[in-house]
């Protein structure tokens, strides 16, 4: 019987968010994840995952605090196993003071029949 190890993930993750009108914006992530995982005496596996998720996103809210949903297309890559991935996000954006903001996410992209799920949350800056 083979024993499974837990594994670990190095992820980094860019986010930004334009407004083509009040409503109306385009938000774009770009997330690497570098993961491991080990098998015992049968092996390690090692994986990494690029996903590039732009989307047309719908706005409601004010300029301080937001609620914001919608999707689009983009790219995963995995490997040699590379093509378009569809994707649909919604979250909350809240300024904490100045141009610190906290944002927290649940992006869903499928490339396949099962979705790449993640629900994220995070500290970030306004220029």
């Amino acid at each position: 019987m083979m024993k499974v190890r837990s594994g670990a993930a190095r992820r980094w993750l860019g986010r930004s968010m334009r407004l083509f009108t009040r409503r109306l914006a385009v938000d774009l992530d770009v997330a690497w994840t570098h993961a491991t995982r080990d098998f015992g005496s049968v092996g390690r596996l090692e994986n990494d995952l690029v996903l590039v998720t732009p989307s047309l996103v719908y706005r409601w809210g004010s300029e301080r605090t937001y609620v914001f949903a919608g999707g689009g297309a983009g790219y995963e890559t995995r490997e040699s196993d590379n093509g378009l991935a569809v994707n649909a996000k919604a979250g909350v954006v809240a300024v904490i003071r100045g141009g610190l903001l906290f944002r927290a996410d649940f992006v869903s992209a499928w490339r396949y029949v099962l979705p790449h799920v993640q629900v994220r949350a995070g500290i970030g800056y306004r220029f």
